[in-house]
């Protein structure tokens, strides 16, 4: 008899201090450990004192009848995609891995990971959750300032600094996606190449800044000329190209043209560096058709631009292929 007592003692001792060494590991675990009922209102067992540090709210605040639970903190844009995976994991899994946001008692929003497993019954069916879960505020602000550096970055590469439109390389990318969508049925592009006449003459007379801000109202105009299914965009100094896509394009390239010349006729103000409204005209080179690649495309847009400065100042020229030949016998 006292030998078998002498063995509780010990057995229950050992007990003891497994429990404190578990209880010491939770309480300095930077996580929130956590047990939870595995149907609504989704009641919490236990959860650890870390949850005060992480989200400002004590653990008597989740435990209980009435409290709080993890449901009632979830941002309302993750409810969905959290719910949608509860319900996957109940019927199909035992473990997930999911990050998400909580909203803490100040207001704020902390990023959190949690790592969960569903402990089931013999017959499998869930009986509860165990979890942890992470706080990695730090790593999503990091994560999040790269992205947007590296988005800038892309920005940067393929767009104009001064005007914010596509740049050349943007612009062909852009016009070889079309040209393979031109091949199906009912489709085709026309390219615009649209020059500014006499712009050296803006930045002789009253400097490159009043040129640069020139050039940024003329992007502007133009933008607000096509549709937002078109592409607009500054391949280099005065020179603009704009992408039509569609049916019927010879006829809207020609009233495209014709409107661009006439938003660009509407005198310019610009008041900081010059007291006379300044009036703009541009030629522009049409180029109907997308059998050709994009490089070939601008270079026979150009040419009608050399055509329709030849003929006269704000005039628009749609490309033949005689022009080539043309241009050819004109060169020095």
């Amino acid at each position: 008899m006292t030998n078998d007592v002498h063995a509780d003692g010990k057995l229950i001792s050992t007990w003891m201090r497994e429990a404190e060494q578990f209880r010491s590991v939770v309480a300095n675990l930077p996580g929130i450990v956590y047990r939870s009922e595995c149907r609504e209102p989704w009641r919490m067992f236990f959860i650890s004192d870390y949850v005060e540090s992480l989200l400002g709210y004590p653990p008597s605040d989740f435990l209980g009848e009435a409290k709080l639970t993890f449901g009632d903190l979830l941002h309302i844009d993750d409810r969905d995609r959290i719910n949608a995976l509860l319900e996957e994991v109940l019927l199909t899994e035992s473990s997930y891995a999911i990050d998400y946001r909580l909203t803490k008692s100040d207001g704020n929003i902390a990023w959190v990971e949690e790592h969960g497993r569903v402990i089931r019954e013999d017959d499998g069916s869930p009986l509860w959750l165990d979890g942890v879960i992470f706080d990695v505020s730090r790593r999503r602000a990091a994560e999040e300032a790269r992205d947007r550096l590296e988005a800038e970055l892309r920005h940067q590469a393929l767009h104009d600094p001064l005007t914010g439109l596509p740049n050349r390389a943007l612009v062909l990318d852009r016009v070889e996606q079309l040209i393979s969508k031109a091949k199906q049925p009912g489709t085709g592009i026309s390219m615009l190449f649209i020059d500014l006449d006499d712009f050296k003459q803006v930045n002789d007379e009253l400097g490159h800044q009043a040129g640069d801000e020139l050039l940024r109202r003329v992007g502007e105009r133009l933008f607000g000329s096509v549709r937002a299914t078109d592409t607009i965009g500054r391949v280099g100094g005065d020179e603009f190209i704009v992408i039509l896509e569609g049916r019927s394009l010879s006829k809207r390239a020609d009233d495209i043209a014709k409107r661009i010349k006439s938003v660009l006729e509407e005198p310019f103000v610009l008041e900081e560096f010059v007291d006379t409204p300044l009036v703009v005209s541009a030629s522009i080179g049409i180029v109907v058709g997308g059998d050709a690649s994009a490089r070939d495309m601008l270079n026979d847009a150009d040419i009608a631009l050399y055509q329709a400065k030849a003929t006269a100042k704000g005039s628009h020229v749609v490309f033949t292929p005689d022009m080539r030949e043309l241009r050819q016998r004109s060169k020095p």
